[in-house]
């Protein structure tokens, strides 16, 4: 399941008036958050004169903004430029984590698109199953409220107050609380602890694992020695024992967990390209944040290799790039021949030349021959021989009686014997000698030789005058 689920509740008014604001919403969860939290939301929001963009015109426009920058468009920054794309006035996002099982914790930010800044933050937890549709509904309408309404807190600053029914007993999950006010039991010396953290938003859990609140807060505590864990996704757990003797505020600062980043391939020398950067040629490493990551491999004459990365630990991968350009030597039978390769000259025969795989055409040329042509299919290396047909022969016409008059399809051309070129095809060749009668015959010429008009040619006689020559046998 990818970590953002884009579900929204999109329903636009048929008017909007002159209060209303159009707004984008999106739920970043892992969990399935069913539509009666999503209603109650839509509602709250609605109240306080905010109108929601439809869900298929944002799909439309996230589509795309993903397009632009040629990865999905999870990130901030390209939620806001697809809101101001649709003219929205901001995106409204809630973050769901399941902190037990029947309590979740919501954290709603309301993200001003001119400014590109979180103006309104609230977080509430959510102390029952979440298929227990009528409270979250109730509580969706309620979350949204507190943050946009009239009566919203204003302290930055929350109090955590725990409730212990029994000396023995640990604290259940169902009996936290998070409230504004600043009661404390009677009869027990507390203090003011604050939470103080860089970054905010980091969760604080006492010795028994429960849950405290999420900096920045403050929580009334009896004196003791106790340990706390702090903790935020993309940085390192941290843990700490405090001694609570007085009123104190506790200052933490979580590293940011750095994973290590190997990327080879089965050919070096890729170029990688991290979020549409290039970083380096493989084989590749890095120490990168977590978060996920659009990696993309490529190198001339392999086919670009492309994925998306939730980095969450060490990461280490072998891509193999296909190749996708084949070297063609392409030869021929036949001197002076020129070649055509996808209509574009390449010059005289043999050559060499680089293919992308897939059809091609081949074109050759050369004087005295038919042209050659074939379509081919480029997969590998390969080698192709050619081998053009002849269409000029040499031939040599004789005679009986030598110094005969040569007539070709017409035209005198010399006195036997007489040695030419003839074209392939059938050609009428005449010979005339004084007080001789004429001998006229049509041949077709199919290879080089001697053509004698007193016998058979090519085991053939044509057309011969009648009464000239003897019967032959």
């Amino acid at each position: 399941m990818k970590y953002f689920i884009f579900a929204l509740l999109f329903a636009i008014t048929a008017i909007l008036t002159a209060e209303e604001y159009p707004i984008m919403m999106q739920i970043k969860t892992d969990l399935k958050i069913p539509e009666d939290f999503r209603g109650g939301v839509e509602d709250g929001l609605t109240e306080n004169g905010y109108s929601l963009v439809s869900e298929e015109v944002q799909k439309e426009a996230l589509k795309e903004q993903s397009e632009q920058r040629k990865k999905e468009c999870y990130e901030e920054s390209c939620l806001v430029d697809t809101g101001k794309m649709l003219a929205a006035k901001g995106l409204v996002m809630v973050e769901v984590t399941k902190k037990s099982d029947k309590i979740y914790f919501f954290k709603a930010k309301y993200i001003d698109f001119e400014t590109a800044d979180t103006k309104k933050t609230k977080s509430e937890y959510f102390k029952y199953n979440l298929d227990n549709y009528e409270e979250l509904n109730k509580f969706g309408k309620t979350l949204i409220q507190n943050m946009f309404g009239k009566n919203e807190t204003k302290e930055v600053m929350k109090e955590v107050i725990i409730k212990d029914n029994s000396k023995e007993k640990a604290v259940k999950d169902d009996e936290i609380e998070i409230k504004t006010t600043k009661k404390e039991e009677k009869n027990v010396e507390k203090f003011k602890i604050e939470f103080v953290t860089i970054p905010s938003g980091v969760e604080v859990y006492d010795s028994d694992n429960n849950l405290l609140g999420e900096t920045p807060f403050f929580v009334n505590l009896p004196k003791g020695f106790t340990k706390f864990s702090f903790e935020k996704k993309g940085f390192d757990k941290t843990e700490r024992e405090i001694h609570i003797k007085q009123n104190e505020r506790i200052n933490i600062s979580l590293a940011e967990k750095i994973y290590n980043l190997k990327i080879n391939s089965n050919i070096s020398g890729a170029k990688v390209f991290i979020d549409n950067k290039e970083k380096g040629e493989t084989p590749f490493s890095a120490k990168v944040k977590e978060g996920i990551y659009s990696i993309k491999l490529e190198k001339d004459e392999y086919d670009s290799y492309s994925e998306e990365i939730p980095l969450k630990k060490d990461f280490e991968k072998t891509i193999t790039l296909n190749k996708n350009t084949f070297e063609i030597t392409v030869k021929s039978t036949t001197e002076n021949t020129t070649v055509f390769i996808d209509g574009k000259n390449k010059g005289e025969l043999p050559v060499k030349i680089k293919l992308k795989k897939g059809n091609h055409s081949i074109k050759a040329q050369a004087e005295g021959f038919d042209d050659y042509s074939e379509d081919f299919s480029v997969n590998s290396d390969e080698t192709k021989t050619i081998t053009l047909n002849k269409n000029i022969f040499d031939v040599l016409i004789t005679s009986k009686i030598e110094g005969a008059k040569v007539y070709i399809d017409g035209s005198a051309k010399g006195k036997t014997p007489y040695k030419t070129k003839l074209s392939k095809g059938k050609h009428t060749i005449k010979l005339t000698q004084d007080e001789q009668k004429d001998i006229e015959r049509e041949i077709d010429v199919k290879k080089d030789g001697e053509i004698n008009l007193n016998e058979k040619i090519n085991g053939e006689m044509v057309k011969i005058p009648a009464g000239y020559l003897k019967k032959e046998k």
